[in-house]
């Protein structure tokens, strides 16, 4: 994939940059890029990323392989019941078993009471995966044919290293899937449920401008569809028609990116070895996405960090 790595990025094992990575902490970045796949230190992930991987699998065999839905939600649902909860994970087999056996009734409006609408119950895995279904059906509307998401590696003027990432699927669109799930919470209901945004989060904007950025390079201009799901439903943002994902706004968080990869660039060079590069920085262990690493993680970045 990479045509060239510089020796100051081989040394690190630091090969490309990602939107994903640029939403990290540089102490988590280097920690991870640098040390931690390098030794061999992998983390699955929890219950809700497991779920995230197993919506878009359903979604990606019911539009791209054209499987029925029974067999593409059975599908996912086998995937999902493979997540092995990590011990050092609080709740998370609560909340593996939360999101795939609990029953939710969804919570009809106003106006679906008033127009007597039937009220929608299922497991939130089956809810989400439903309702992601559902906005990429909507955002695909009248595309003949919905495609597996290319890989992508991209250069930018200033950055040395290339950006690296996969769309989910392309339909004449960028078409971006996310998910969010309920967890356990000390409420009368025992959970909390998490709702749609009103926005894009900015670290997905950044993920689908280099998409689009890398698809305007093959003479593709296309719009972006980023489509969010819940239990209780989805939203769809459509670059067409929201601000966040105009041109201006995917600009700013290109160059945003590209000023995060400068900076690291900068640090790489500067370094002779691990230690030289990890004293640049003090780790912030607070950080939620330091939260659920694995203790072995832990244990060798407050080692590494000193």
């Amino acid at each position: 994939m990479f045509d060239y790595v510089p020796d100051w990025a081989q040394r690190f094992d630091f090969k490309s940059h990602s939107p994903s990575g640029c939403g990290r902490p540089d102490d988590l970045e280097f920690f991870e890029k640098c040390y931690a796949r390098p030794h061999g230190m992998w983390w699955p992930g929890n219950a809700a990323m497991a779920g995230g991987r197993a919506a878009e699998t359903a979604v990606n065999l019911h539009t791209v392989h054209n499987e029925p839905w029974s067999n593409a939600f059975r599908s996912a649902l086998a995937e999902f019941d493979e997540h092995e909860s990590p011990a050092h994970v609080a709740n998370d087999a609560d909340k593996h078993a939360l999101i795939r056996d609990m029953v939710y009734t969804v919570p009809l409006t106003k106006a679906e009471k008033e127009a007597g609408a039937a009220e929608i119950s299922g497991t939130p895995f089956e809810l989400v995966c439903q309702n992601l279904r559902d906005g990429t059906l909507e955002a695909t509307k009248g595309v003949n044919k919905i495609d597996d998401g290319r890989w992508v590696s991209m250069q930018f003027d200033g950055v040395e290293l290339d950006f690296i990432g996969q769309m989910d699927l392309e339909a004449n669109a960028v078409v971006e899937l996310k998910t969010s799930w309920p967890s356990p919470a000390d409420t009368k209901a025992g959970y909390r449920m998490p709702s749609l945004p009103s926005q894009p989060r900015p670290e997905h904007v950044m993920q689908t401008a280099l998409y689009r950025a890398w698809l305007h390079r093959q003479e593709q201009i296309v719009p972006v569809k980023l489509i969010y799901a819940t239990p209780r439903g989805y939203r769809v943002f459509d670059s067409e028609t929201c601000d966040a994902l105009s041109d201006l706004s995917m600009s700013r968080a290109l160059e945003k990116m590209c000023r995060i990869a400068r900076s690291r660039e900068h640090l790489l060079k500067r370094a002779e070895n691990l230690d030289d590069l990890f004293q640049f920085m003090s780790p912030d262990f607070g950080n939620f996405m330091w939260r659920d690493k694995p203790p072995e993680y832990l244990d060798a970045a407050r080692r590494i960090f000193k």
